[in-house]
Order: structure tokens, then sequence, then C-alpha cells
């Protein structure tokens, strides 16, 4: 059973019968141009009065001005160097001898020497009244977010 599409089964469905506003177009486009030139107009107009007010100055070599150190904080200029002494230090506190509150006898002993002893003697543990009382903290809880 062929169907005729001529009828009227369709009468909301149509095709439009009007195009695209070509003169809208081009009208839009050519301001857009002109809009563009003068804006360009504008600024080179702008950059040249800002040159005969302000003339940009001469370049200088580097050479000609005598070297200012940068305000402080300065950078590091050498961090492989600093990082040497830092190391040097540290290396001289963990394997010498030393005070560290001499007018309450606490002294610095080499970090060799001071695994040594753990070695030999253990962990001590609290002994109560007069012994080495070495306390080890217990965990501390989770922090929680709210």
């Amino acid at each position: 059973m062929p169907t005729d599409h001529t009828g009227t089964d369709h009468l909301e469905v149509r095709h439009e019968t009007k195009d695209v506003n070509i003169r809208a177009i081009v009208i839009f486009g050519i301001g857009l141009a002109a809009v563009c030139v003068l804006v360009l107009a504008f600024l080179a107009f702008l950059f040249g009065l800002l040159e005969r007010v302000q003339p940009e100055p001469a370049p200088t070599s580097a050479l000609e001005v005598p070297f200012q150190p940068p305000p402080e904080p300065r950078l590091q200029v050498r961090p492989s160097v600093d990082m040497e002494r830092l190391n040097a230090f540290q290396d001289n506190i963990l394997n010498r001898y030393g005070w560290v509150d001499r007018s309450a006898g606490v002294v610095r002993i080499p970090i060799d020497r001071a695994m040594e002893i753990v070695a030999e003697r253990g962990i001590p543990k609290t002994l109560g009244a007069g012994g080495p009382e070495f306390e080890i903290p217990a965990p501390a809880p989770p922090r929680v977010k709210r």
C-alpha cells in the first residue's frame, strides 16, 4: 500500500523558506573591520605620543654599572658549598664529645659510642627512684578533622 506524501498528513512539518540575511552579515563584517582599524590607529597614536613625552633610555652595558648586591634576603650563591658546611657541622656534633649543659652535667657523646652502649646494655627500663628513667611515649591518637 503506497503512501501518498502529497496529502495533509504533516502540515506542521515544513522547511525554512527564508535564507540567511547576507546583507546584514556583510554590514556587520565591514563594521567590525572598521572598529579594528580605528583601535589600531588609536593605539599607534597613543604609543607615538608616549614616546615623545617619555623617550626610552639608551641601553647601558652591564659592564658600565658597578656591581650592587641584591637586597636581603639573598639566595644561596653556591648551595653545594653551603650543604657541605652544614654536613661538616652536623658530623662534628654527631662524632665528638662535648658539653650540652655544663652546669647540669649533661654531655654529648659520639653517635657510634651511644649505639655501642645501647647494644651492650640495652634500652633502660624505668627502675623507680634513683635509677635512669626513660619514658617511651605512647603513640598519639589519630587526629580527626571536623
